[in-house]
């Protein structure tokens, strides 16, 4: 079965995922060694949906930054692709360290972890986490947390930094579903993701109209973030809402780390995404745009707009609001649910 095309938005953040991997490994050099862990790795490449050219996936991109990462391991729930994604991947780069490990990895990764030699728990590691709603569970982010050990003694402990995709657009979505039983079971995934049911105060204050729907999804993502910081220990946590071509909300990607160079990377790599998803909803409008005049045109013999190519017509279309880095995590609000048991 042919692959299903990506969005220009996936594009855009495995782009800011290179980037940053490529910033990693560089200022990693000094440790002699590094680390780069894929869960829900996925397929070895994709296509773009509208070019239809190729995009290639995370694990293909960690393993093409320089310096390049020392060990690279993969896991995937379907054991076909994660056979075919192992097979690419060393045809591709036969000289490197690569373990791709099927089966579900909320049971897999940790045990990979607990068989790594201490050498290499020792080492800066990198793990991303690419989940579509609430694959993840919480034991898993904090077996990831906690995998790294001591340099050397006397040294400051350090944590696996993370990439969490957070789908705090999927998630209200998938409550709200009508089919028997669905709901009920993806609140049960939701409740493993955060480890508690602390989050149900919150979808309650919004099924009660206390608050709007785009309060909801800040609230889960604030959440999250409350607990990698303060459950965790990660010292600064960077969270970018991910859109579509049309500006409304998908994802929000999390970022954790507890070195300070990692967050300015981040929050570099950030802002210019930022950029990139301001241009792909600019270039959506302006094709939009160009298709409105194209029909005026040939109903009216006239030419116009439809004369100019999209990224001509980018510049008269309306800009989008900007997307800002939020500040710090806020201690959880439950709206009162939590006191009264509603």
């Amino acid at each position: 079965m042919a692959a299903r095309g990506w969005g220009p938005w996936t594009q855009i953040k495995l782009d800011a995922l290179e980037d940053y991997l490529s910033a990693f490994t560089k200022a990693s050099q000094r440790a002699k060694g590094t680390v780069y862990l894929d869960l829900f790795a996925g397929a070895f490449s994709n296509t773009d949906r509208l070019t239809g050219a190729p995009i290639m996936g995370s694990p293909y991109r960690a393993l093409s930054v320089t310096p390049p990462f020392s060990k690279v391991y993969g896991f995937e729930l379907q054991e076909r692709t994660a056979k075919q994604l192992e097979a690419k991947l060393r045809a591709e780069f036969p000289e490197r360290d690569i373990a791709i490990t099927p089966g579900d990895c909320n049971l897999t990764a940790p045990a990979v972890l607990n068989g790594m030699e201490a050498y290499w728990r020792k080492k800066p590691t990198f793990a991303m986490i690419d989940q579509f709603m609430a694959e993840v569970h919480w034991d898993t982010i904090r077996a990831l947390a906690g995998h790294r050990l001591r340099s050397a003694p006397g040294r400051p402990d350090l944590k696996t930094e993370l990439w969490l995709y957070f789908g705090d657009s999927f998630i209200p979505r998938g409550l709200g579903s009508k089919k028997p039983g669905e709901a009920e079971a993806i609140a049960a995934r939701v409740d493993r993701m955060y480890g508690n049911a602390n989050w149900r105060f919150i979808k309650q204050a919004r099924d009660d109209d206390v608050i709007t729907g785009r309060t909801l999804k800040a609230e889960l993502v604030n959440l999250m973030r409350w607990q990698l910081e303060q459950g965790l220990g990660y010292a600064v946590t960077v969270p970018l809402e991910f859109i579509n071509e049309r500006g409304g909300g998908l994802y929000t990607v999390i970022f954790a780390t507890d070195h300070p160079v990692g967050e300015k990377i981040m929050r570099h790599v950030f802002k210019a995404s930022t950029g990139a998803l301001d241009r792909m909803v600019r270039l959506r409008k302006a094709r939009d745009l160009l298709a409105r005049e194209d029909k005026r045109g040939a109903a009216t013999g006239q030419s116009g707009l439809f004369d100019l190519t999209p990224d001509e017509a980018i510049g008269k279309a309306d800009p989008t609001a900007e997307i800002e880095l939020l500040g710090p995590p806020q201690v959880p609000e439950f709206y009162g649910y939590d006191e009264f048991g509603h």
